[in-house]
């Protein structure tokens, strides 16, 4: 499944992926973006979306459900092609990576 956050005061906005819990797509993603909150919050994650949460809170956020797609390949697939279509401003990669590939090795 593939969603989208966006933080309408400051335009930012991040796409990625996760996991259909029990056919809830609404479910899925809500426990998604809890796991952002937390992320930023407690986890120390870094990055320009946990930092944008960081400094403006969870409020006001759009979180939406973009596509359902079976299998992780599609899902993967429908991401790069949202990222590559919007060019989020809070999505340093959309490949399922946790961060960008390195010129030098390209992993």
């Amino acid at each position: 499944m593939v969603y989208r956050l966006t933080h309408p005061p400051s335009g930012g906005t991040y796409v990625g992926l996760t996991a259909l819990l029990a056919g809830s797509a609404g479910r899925s993603v809500r426990k998604r973006w809890l796991q952002h909150l937390w992320h930023a919050r407690v986890g120390g994650r870094q990055g320009p979306l946990a930092d944008l949460i960081r400094s403006h809170g969870d409020d006001p956020w759009l979180v939406q459900v973009v596509g359902v797609v079976r299998g992780k390949a599609a899902a993967h697939r429908m991401e790069l092609d949202l990222v590559r279509a919007e060019r989020p401003s809070l999505t340093t990669g959309g490949t399922g990576r946790k961060r960008p590939p390195s010129k030098a090795t390209g992993a």
